[in-house]
């Protein structure tokens, strides 16, 4: 892809407005996001005797227990374990600031381990994997060209964390672009720290230990999840128009 395609590209992403996202698809996503975090709810209840005894045993490893939960994303998202889990756990284990903080630095980490891992270790393995995946031929023709506003546009589709990285470490792009390109990934991990935080605070509030926080503090974290999954959806969907339309010339 040159450059007059990619700036042409981003010119039908900048026409793209809300019109193209009607009312009914609005409702749908709200309804997603109530559903979600009921489904958070759940969980945390699920595991909420796990949550204390777990935070206090990384409490008591000190420094060492943010490193313990950088290890564990790297070895996870290698055999290909979604980060979003880890950004949820963080979320419920380490708080809000704290929690991003550590899953920040081991998804980009991560995704360099993973570049690494694609383009010099494993390459073959890699490709025959990813091969099996008929979108791996189309996104890789998308990519070929080492377009980084390609890449960042990927980056804010849904696709699986250690796919992408890997597709991209296979593919032709440089690796300053590829981290260049990561910078995009830190809104998405701070909503879902956010979650897992909201659905910590919420499950303490059902145990009736939620402390001194006021009625509005709550419901404030429940508008916040469905608003969040509403804008997630919708760039989402301004995207795939825009991949869609560039994979199309």
């Amino acid at each position: 892809m040159n450059d007059s395609s990619k700036h042409s590209v981003f010119a039908r992403f900048n026409q793209l407005s809300f019109h193209h996202y009607p009312i009914s698809k609005i409702l749908k996503d709200s309804i997603i996001g109530i559903v979600i975090l009921v489904i958070l709810i759940l969980i945390a209840q699920r595991v909420g005797d796990y949550i204390t005894p777990t935070e206090e045993w990384i409490k008591a490893q000190g420094v060492y227990g943010p490193v313990i939960f950088i290890l564990a994303f790297w070895i996870g998202t290698i055999i290909f374990i979604p980060g979003n889990l880890y950004a949820i756990a963080s979320g419920l284990l380490f708080g809000l600031v704290s929690g991003f903080i550590f899953i920040s630095i081991a998804e980009v980490t991560g995704a360099i381990i993973l570049f690494i891992i694609a383009r010099y270790v494993a390459r073959k393995t890699v490709e025959g994997y990813l091969s099996k995946h008929a979108k791996f031929f189309e996104l890789d023709k998308i990519v070929s060209k080492k377009g980084i506003k390609i890449m960042i546009l990927l980056r804010l589709v849904p696709l699986p964390y250690t796919f992408l990285c890997y597709l991209l470490g296979v593919s032709e792009v440089t690796f300053k672009d590829y981290v260049i390109a990561l910078i995009v990934i830190f809104p998405k991990l701070f909503l879902m720290v956010y979650y897992g935080y909201v659905a910590k605070n919420l499950t303490k509030l059902s145990a009736g230990t939620g402390g001194d926080y006021s009625d509005l503090h709550y419901i404030s974290l429940v508008i916040g999840v469905v608003v969040s999954i509403i804008a997630i959806a919708y760039i989402g969907h301004i995207v795939l128009l825009t991949l869609r339309q560039a994979e199309s010339n």
